[in-house]
């Protein structure tokens, strides 16, 4: 069976996303607002124009080009993965931060509560 011209959502959906086709309005909703490009419902014929739909999905993953035409790109992702070096062996033994800096403050009261460094 060949697409009409102007397919219902419902044919859409099904050529476009398979068995997926349940998810179809809110991706035909999402690409409308991010994409002016994408082909809207034409509102005397009731639907969109296939060929221009599958254009649209074809430039999208590279298959077809339009000159100058906008493609969307996925946006970056908000959190970055890094892989950092090993920085030494941990010392589990050593002074907490909080204590080294208590000790360099002229705060009298917080080095009261220090136990007191003898030398010999």
């Amino acid at each position: 069976m060949t697409m009409p011209l102007y397919p219902s959502e419902a044919q859409i959906a099904r050529e476009v996303m398979g068995d997926r086709h349940k998810d179809w309005p809110s991706k035909a909703r999402f690409y409308e607002a991010k994409d002016p490009t994408f082909p809207k419902i034409n509102q005397l014929m009731g639907g969109r124009y296939w060929p221009a739909v599958k254009l649209w999905f074809d430039r999208q993953n590279g298959v077809a080009t339009i000159p100058d035409a906008p493609t969307i790109t996925p946006p970056e992702p908000r959190v970055r993965i890094g892989i950092f070096e090993p920085d030494g062996k941990e010392n589990f033994d050593a002074a907490d931060a909080s204590q080294i800096d208590r000790r360099r403050s002229g705060n009298r009261s917080d080095r009261q509560r220090l136990p007191a460094h003898r030398t010999p």
